[in-house]
């Protein structure tokens, strides 16, 4: 910890600023007794570090787990990530509109652990990998994560597609994903480490292939329902 604080303290800009606000949030949660004001501390330095637009509460939870998946790289489950802060911010809704919240010690100290770690992991990836070391600002941070995010989701789908182009048959959505790993292995020479956020972004891909009338699902097996597209259009943005 004193190796992050002076590297912070070293480097002072506006992403330096940022995490120490949220550090100061985490060290005033662990000192504070009241277990709720606790956790609303918790939530408070995830905003800080992650959060970026104001928008419907789903919106929130898909783009603070999809960050968090990326910063970790490895050990975090998306799913049980988005349940756990999709419960913390319905807690601090409550704690913030109603006062109070009915919930067991064993609850509010699992719910209070496992964002201190996910926090504590995150702001040193932050602080000491050399990957985000280059950041002057979490605008600058949450660019090269849109840009990596976006440049891997458009590898799947164009994988996605062309191996459904190549298939005599229907191929259900495990059997696709193999193939897609693979691919990206053998073709691509990128091998599929983080597998958190592989499965964030094929779901992501999927979602959008099938809104934008490309892909379709019946009884378990994927089709490819239009081959004309744009790819850079339907990808220009995260969502």
């Amino acid at each position: 910890m004193k190796k992050i604080y002076s590297s912070l303290f070293n480097d002072r800009n506006k992403r330096a600023d940022v995490l120490l606000t949220s550090m100061q949030l985490v060290s005033d949660s662990i000192i504070n007794e009241d277990k709720y004001i606790s956790l609303l501390k918790l939530i408070f330095a995830c905003d800080a570090l992650f959060e970026r637009e104001k928008d419907d509460k789903r919106h929130i939870i898909e783009q603070l787990t999809g960050n968090i998946c990326l910063l970790l790289n490895n050990g975090i489950e998306d799913k049980k990530l988005s349940k756990k802060l999709e419960y913390a911010y319905e807690l601090r809704s409550l704690l913030v509109h109603e006062g109070k919240i009915e919930l067991n010690n064993y609850e509010l100290d699992d719910l209070y652990s496992y964002l201190l770690f996910i926090l504590k992991k995150s702001v040193r990836n932050l602080v000491l990998s050399t990957k985000y070391k280059s950041s002057q600002s979490m605008v600058d941070f949450f660019t090269m994560v849109d840009n990596r995010l976006t440049f891997f989701k458009k590898q799947i789908a164009i994988i996605l597609i062309n191996d459904l182009k190549k298939l005599s048959k229907p191929i259900t959505k495990d059997e696709l994903i193999f193939l897609i790993k693979n691919n990206l292995q053998e073709e691509h020479n990128y091998n599929v480490q983080n597998n958190e956020v592989f499965q964030l972004l094929f779901k992501q891909v999927v979602k959008k292939l099938r809104s934008g009338g490309i892909l379709k699902f019946n009884n378990g097996y994927c089709y490819l329902k239009n081959e004309q597209f744009d790819i850079d259009q339907i990808f220009c943005k995260i969502s």
